[in-house]
């Protein structure tokens, strides 16, 4: 029935015949002589694509000994005589390119994630799920694009409950571990992970974006203390007020506020909000949840 259907087309037909002899010697090289061969093919037409209704074509099927030595010969009338028999196996084709994939995300004209390098530091409970939000936009697509994920910590069963990761990845090292599930997920993505303190890998702290997901102030007022000679731009995220939100500040330009600006010193030799997410007053009840925790 295929090769009726190619026959009339007779380039078509005549091609395919070249490109299936040079696959059966491929496949029959150091292989009994005896067996059959799966064989499989997609064709594309002239004009098609996934944005047309001319569509690729995708087949597969049983070559058997017969057949291999018919074709290997070149006897193509004996070959359309006993490809009588020969069931094909249809298959539908999908699109599933990078710039499909991620680019659907985006409003219309709006550039995507291809080929920016992004550093998120701290893959905990906020930077974990960013990594992940941060893949499917295509952070790591593309010949420069690079995702980076940075944290020295272990997951523990008390992450669980706010973590991209779960029970079985209990022990293991945060950047690693996401990394690997992302990697999974996004095998066309260039994802890499550092399982150190920022400070040690500085060389990396250079990128389209700079993301500080630690929820710690000293690696705040850090990171803005080396912006000043690297000049990247660095988004702060972190959990304030015993969890009672999220806060973000991005500061990508010398003459705006940065991360220090939020905070005052007080009289413990501590840091406090100069915008506090909880009013005056407020009744806050830490409850105690085990050794060594905080809320």
């Amino acid at each position: 029935e295929f090769i009726q259907w190619l026959e009339p087309i007779n380039s078509l037909f005549k091609l395919w015949i070249k490109y299936l002899l040079e696959r059966v010697k491929i496949l029959s090289k150091g292989r009994t002589a005896n067996k059959p061969l799966n064989i499989g093919f997609i064709f594309l037409p002239k004009g098609s694509n996934f944005k047309t209704k001319v569509s690729p074509i995708a087949i597969s099927f049983e070559l058997n000994v017969r057949l291999r030595n018919a074709l290997l010969g070149k006897r193509l009338k004996a070959l359309k005589n006993m490809s009588q028999g020969i069931k094909l196996q249809r298959y539908s084709i999908r699109q599933a390119d990078s710039d499909f994939v991620y680019g659907r995300n985006m409003i219309e004209h709006e550039s995507i994630l291809i080929n920016k390098k992004i550093v998120v530091i701290g893959a905990g409970a906020i930077g974990s799920f960013l990594c992940s939000q941060l893949a499917c936009l295509g952070a790591g697509s593309g010949k420069k694009g690079k995702l980076v994920i940075i944290d020295n910590d272990i997951l523990k069963p008390e992450n669980i409950g706010r973590h991209l990761l779960g029970m079985d990845y209990i022990t293991t090292s945060k950047s690693k571990s996401v990394q690997s599930v992302l990697s999974t997920s996004h095998p066309d993505l260039d994802i890499v992970f550092f399982n150190d303190q920022f400070e040690s890998v500085i060389e990396q702290l250079q990128g389209d974006l700079i993301i500080n997901a630690t929820g710690m102030q000293s690696v705040g007022v850090s990171l803005e203390l080396l912006q000043k000679s690297h000049r990247y731009p660095i988004l702060h995220a972190w959990i304030e007020g015993q969890g009672a939100c999220a806060r973000t500040l991005l500061n990508d330009h010398k003459n705006f506020a940065c991360f220090r600006c939020l905070w005052e010193p007080t009289e413990h030799g501590l840091y406090e909000s100069k915008i506090p997410v909880l009013k005056a007053g407020s009744n806050v009840e830490i409850t105690p949840v085990g050794c060594h925790q905080s809320y």
